[in-house]
């Protein structure tokens, strides 16, 4: 089985090193504006996002020009930023974040950042999945890695939801055919859950198509469902856990 809990990249030095040499943590004793610790690194190429107080429709007109007189003088290959119903500028390292907040820390609502050195793992760990399965959206058994601040109901670090690749018919008699789709994939939801069941240890259900258990049930519940159920897909999620998020 992959171990896919985090004793970090082998090649963690490397990363930090050739992609992310900044990236550093930040510790809230610092800053007089909100930290928190992000879910992960934004756009694959950002591990710093900072948002505005304001939005796009009301804002401080004066400020919002200084700000980007400030990114044209620091370099758009160093910062971006995003203005839609919220304004938001990410960095790719710590060095030019500082400087952002020492400038504008009255324009700022919030920081996110990793907040400590595992942190700093996960972020990577997650921004490297997220590079891997790119062209695999969902539900083809591959795990999604999603950092939270505490397992699902505080026990379970593994999220498997339940879909089916048959296609919903729609024809001339379509509701007739949507609601024996909706059995058979009803059908094909329950046993999927019966099969799983039989093969993890303290299994958590829900009323929707997910449930819960150990990330060291990926392996047994990919090939057990693989095998059993061919017209069922996965969408697998685990959660790398920082608690102080």
């Amino acid at each position: 089985m992959t171990k896919l809990t985090l004793s970090l990249f082998d090649d963690l030095d490397f990363q930090l090193d050739r992609v992310f040499p900044d990236l550093q943590v930040l510790d809230r004793a610092d800053y007089n504006v909100n930290i928190k610790g992000s879910d992960r690194i934004y756009y694959q190429r950002y591990p710093y996002k900072v948002g505005l107080i304001d939005t796009s429709v009301s804002y401080s007109v004066h400020r919002a020009l200084e700000m980007l007189d400030w990114w044209e003088m620091i370099g758009r290959e160093h910062v971006k930023f995003v203005s839609n119903l919220t304004r938001h500028y990410y960095f790719k390292d710590k060095r030019h974040l500082d400087f952002f907040i020492d400038m504008f820390a009255d324009q700022i609502k919030e920081v996110k950042g990793p907040v400590s050195e595992d942190h700093i793992g996960f972020l990577l760990e997650v921004n490297q999945n997220t590079i891997d399965n790119k062209r695999h959206r969902h539900y083809y058994g591959h795990v999604e890695l999603v950092i939270r601040n505490s397992p699902w109901h505080n026990v379970h670090d593994l999220k498997v939801e339940i879909g089916s690749t048959k296609p919903t018919q729609i024809h001339s008699q379509a509701n007739h055919h949507l609601t024996v789709a909706g059995v058979e994939k009803y059908n094909l939801l329950k046993a999927v859950k019966e099969t799983c069941k039989g093969v993890v240890d303290k299994y958590r259900d829900s009323r929707w198509n997910h449930f819960y258990c150990s990330s060291e049930y990926i392996d047994d519940i990919n090939m057990f469902v693989k095998i059993k159920h061919t017209d069922a897909r996965l969408h697998i999620s685990k959660a790398l856990v920082e608690k102080n998020l």
